[in-house]
């Protein structure tokens, strides 16, 4: 499932991306997105925060193409995906994406459409609220000691006294680690990013949701690596833009990054045939190193083009 989630979180950012950035700019920020470590790695695990990534992506950009003026059965889609999501694994995707929309909406007036005169914005938001809901009357039917302790302890380990406490600016570093290589460009492209939002809503709104998870992920009191996949595609959406808007600069980088991770490869190979087709812990992480480097030279060699 969490591959088949991956494969699909590309294919959305592609396909949904392109009204936000052109259909150019969304292909890049889909290879961006694919050959970030994080990707790799969370979607080759058994675990749902990939699909929660996906499903929170949809709700964020269907909801941007309905603020747009997009046909209203947008404002459906968005939340559905995000009470899908909220059932898949909690509270984000039912509150980063409103959040990006509001940021959105607050800054760009003049380019939205407000969303509490479209119809279908409460009709999507009741069935959200319909798909929530059962979960809630469950756990009050259920209502003990052992399942009020239980939830209490959940909520105080996300928001009060997590077990996996960090600094406010955990994400600043954790983000640029766990989007590598592409993580290291963001602090460079996000000025001209800025600059392109005044005359690309697709951008700003990319920028008005990353600025707005980034926000909430930094405030709350658990802090985990995993947690920064949620912010994977605003981010790919923004080093996106920006590496297709300045080619000539980044060109010259690619370069140097391409055969940087081409050794990478060599060398990942070579100690993959020392190592042997083992199951140890340790041949699978280099078969990741191998598939990191090789996505990653093939990324790269794709962006480096000259349209």
């Amino acid at each position: 499932p969490s591959a088949l989630a991956g494969i699909t979180f590309l294919g959305l950012l592609y396909g949904l991306g392109g009204p936000l950035l052109g259909r150019r700019r969304a292909f890049v920020a889909a290879l961006v997105a694919g050959a970030s470590l994080i990707t790799l790695r969370q979607a080759r695990l058994a675990e749902t925060d990939m699909t929660l990534a996906l499903l929170t992506a949809a709700s964020a950009l269907a909801g941007f193409r309905a603020l747009r003026g997009g046909a209203s059965a947008w404002w459906l889609a968005a939340w559905i995906a995000a009470g899908l999501g909220f059932l898949i694994k909690g509270p984000a995707a039912i509150t980063l994406p409103p959040l990006a929309w509001l940021a959105f909406a607050l800054t760009q007036r003049r380019q939205v459409r407000a969303p509490w005169s479209v119809p279908t914005f409460w009709i999507g938001l009741a069935i959200c609220s319909a798909l929530i809901a059962p979960w809630y009357v469950w756990i009050h039917l259920r209502q003990n000691a052992a399942t009020d302790r239980q939830l209490e302890a959940e909520v105080n380990a996300l928001l009060v006294e997590s077990h996996h406490q960090g600094p406010v600016v955990y994400y600043v570093y954790t983000l640029l680690q766990a989007m590598l290589p592409w993580g290291v460009l963001l602090p460079v492209l996000l000025v001209p990013a800025w600059r392109m939002a005044a005359r690309r809503p697709g951008v700003a709104f990319a920028i008005a949701w990353l600025a707005t998870s980034f926000l909430v992920l930094s405030v709350i009191s658990s802090k985990q690596i995993h947690y920064a996949l949620l912010l994977v595609a605003p981010t790919s959406l923004v080093v996106g833009a920006g590496l297709h808007t300045h080619r000539r600069w980044a060109s010259r980088l690619i370069r140097y990054m391409t055969r940087g991770f081409h050794v990478l490869l060599a060398v990942a190979a070579v100690a993959a045939l020392t190592v042997g087709a083992s199951r140890s812990a340790r041949f699978k992480s280099l078969t990741l190193t191998g598939a990191f480097a090789t996505c990653v030279a093939a990324a790269l060699s794709l962006t480096d083009s000259p349209n």
